[in-house]
């Protein structure tokens, strides 16, 4: 699914600019995630002993994740009449330990958060596409045990490098809960030049700004509502 060959690739390391709008436009998302990245290393921890400390709890943490996950979805489950039998917990388990090894290899070999995006982009959408294949639905139920598990490791790294990790992991979060290759390949149909693209390519760079209004409208208009998740 990832290619150890482009997980290796140094963090200074520009992607392809070709004629295609598919590396543009990934590349432009991916720019989204130097904003407010701060690099503190502190001398008596190192981000290899940190990864590794990290990877040996991946399975207690996917497990625990797994249990909050299963607590606060089961219902929904039911009343949406979603098949049990699509819902198998060790392949699940198998592809958070997969993809969180490759984000903590990026975080250990200092490979930027915008170049893990494009390098795990592809995997990360195959991914998402597999488990929306029979029931798009339950691509909610794998997005929380990721974020769960993600937010269980942050718990065990230092604090003066939880930002960092944080970072890593949101590149993680977004290409689960948003079909971004597949908006990568449709823009792939289009010329370079198509307006359409253009406009996309504009909006692009403040797509944070306009996801904090539209969570403040929200928030405005159903001030009792709560959230489980940050």
């Amino acid at each position: 699914m990832f290619s150890e060959e482009r997980i290796n690739v140094e963090h200074n390391s520009s992607p392809p600019l070709a004629s295609s709008d598919l590396p543009h436009l990934s590349a432009l998302w991916a720019q989204k995630y130097v904003q407010n990245l701060t690099d503190e290393p502190d001398a008596l921890v190192t981000r290899k002993a940190i990864a590794e400390h990290l990877a040996n709890g991946l399975r207690s943490a996917s497990a625990k994740a797994w249990n909050l996950t299963e607590s606060l979805l089961s219902q929904e489950v039911r009343r949406h009449r979603i098949s049990s039998n699509l819902i198998d917990p060790w392949t699940i388990s198998r592809d958070v330990h997969r993809v969180f090894e490759k984000a903590l290899t990026a975080y250990a070999k200092r490979i930027s958060p915008q170049r893990l995006s494009v390098l795990i982009s592809g995997g990360l959408g195959k991914v998402r596409e597999r488990y929306t294949a029979d029931d798009p639905r339950l691509i909610g139920f794998v997005s929380m045990q990721f974020h769960y598990c993600g937010q269980m490791l942050l718990q065990q790294a230092p604090a003066v490098e939880q930002n960092a990790l944080c970072s890593y992991f949101k590149v993680i979060d977004d290409h689960l809960y948003m079909p971004l290759q597949r908006a990568y390949n449709a823009a792939a149909r289009y010329r370079y030049d198509d307006n359409r693209l253009q406009v996309v390519q504009a909006l692009l760079p403040h797509s944070t700004t306009i996801a904090n209004t539209v969570v403040e409208q929200v928030h405005r208009l159903y001030p009792s509502y709560r959230v489980y998740t940050d």
